[in-house]
């Protein structure tokens, strides 16, 4: 391997890491939200979800009509073609 190569790959890393260490306050929860994130609520707490066309729906409905009506799971597989390039 010749040195250009070298040097370019180096610093792209390093670039690479700043620019994630620069970035990362900006990205990360801030301490007081992680806190609170990690904390359970019960259902009846969260209030309601709106669901666009269907309207407002409490979470406490939504879990009660997930648990009467789970999702179907398919019983016949999918086929899976693989064309490549």
């Amino acid at each position: 391997m010749d040195r250009n190569s070298l040097v370019f790959c180096l610093s792209a890393l390093v670039l690479s890491f700043a620019a994630a260490a620069a970035g990362y306050r900006y990205a990360a929860l801030p301490e007081g939200r992680l806190a609170a994130s990690q904390v359970p609520v019960p259902a009846e707490q969260l209030g309601e979800v709106d669901l666009g066309a269907f309207g407002s729906v409490s979470v406490t409905e939504l879990v009660t009509y997930y648990l009467e009506n789970p999702p179907a799971a398919d019983s016949a597989p999918r086929a899976v073609r693989f064309q490549g390039c």
